[in-house]
């Protein structure tokens, strides 16, 4: 909706000009409105733009990296896909089953656009109208991360038919309504992605071990051996005990 010209409004507000162009400027910088140079400006309520900028922010800081984010895009997505097995539409049903034929192109730039549009449809068929803004705004923040992501995996020919099966069981499972194999093929899909994932300089997260299946532990600290700690030993030899001075 387009809202009144701002002397009108500010007219009907009882407010100075400079007082509504401020109001505007951060309504705009919240996303619940955009400003159209030369047209006026018009509700929008684009949540996930706002939330974009405040992820692309935090990873300028260093505050978030690739890996939390997977982490929290796979949690979203779980969700979204299991309420999306009991809530999707016919017509959004034989939309999936078309975008994931369209990913299997053998040009791979081809393939991240109807990839991202595939995830994103899953989470408009969760009817979770706050789940589909935050997912929105995740991808919108890592939209050429994935693309790499997708390539990266694709240099290996094994892992790259398994992204693609995996996309085909998600589909199969909400097909079926079957919650169990929604599970297994995200799982498969964020396991893929994790053990290929990169820091935003291209080096590999080394402080999480990639060996075990979708359980991300954080290596344990080597801990420094204090040498001015006094160490007495008791009559018995294999029975050490420490002094604390």
């Amino acid at each position: 909706d387009r809202l009144p010209p701002e002397r009108e409004l500010a007219e009907h507000l009882g407010v100075s000009r400079n007082s509504l162009r401020e109001a505007i400027r951060t309504l705009e910088m919240m996303g619940l409105l955009s400003s159209e140079q030369g047209s006026g400006n018009y509700i929008s309520c684009d949540i996930s733009r706002n939330l974009a900028d405040s992820l692309n922010l935090l990873f300028l800081l260093g505050q978030i990296d690739y890996r939390q984010v997977s982490e929290t895009r796979k949690a979203l997505e779980t969700e979204a896909a299991l309420l999306a097995a009991d809530r999707i539409t016919p017509v959004q049903l034989a939309q999936l089953e078309r975008l994931v034929g369209s990913i299997s192109n053998p040009d791979e730039s081809r393939n991240s656009e109807p990839d991202r549009d595939l995830h994103e449809l899953i989470a408009k068929a969760s009817q979770n109208e706050l789940i589909n803004q935050l997912l929105t705004a995740l991808m919108d923040s890592i939209n050429t991360f994935v693309s790499d992501m997708r390539r990266e995996i694709k240099l290996n020919p094994e892992n790259g038919r398994r992204l693609q099966a995996a996309h085909e069981q998600l589909v199969d499972g909400l097909r079926r309504s079957d919650k169990n194999e929604i599970i297994r093929a995200l799982d498969e899909h964020f396991y893929l992605i994790d053990t290929n994932i990169k820091g935003p300089r291209g080096q590999y997260d080394e402080t999480y071990d990639t060996d075990s299946y979708g359980i991300w532990p954080r290596k344990p600290t080597p801990v420094e051996e204090d040498t001015d700690t006094p160490v007495e030993k008791s009559d018995n030899s294999s029975d050490v005990s420490i002094k604390i001075s």
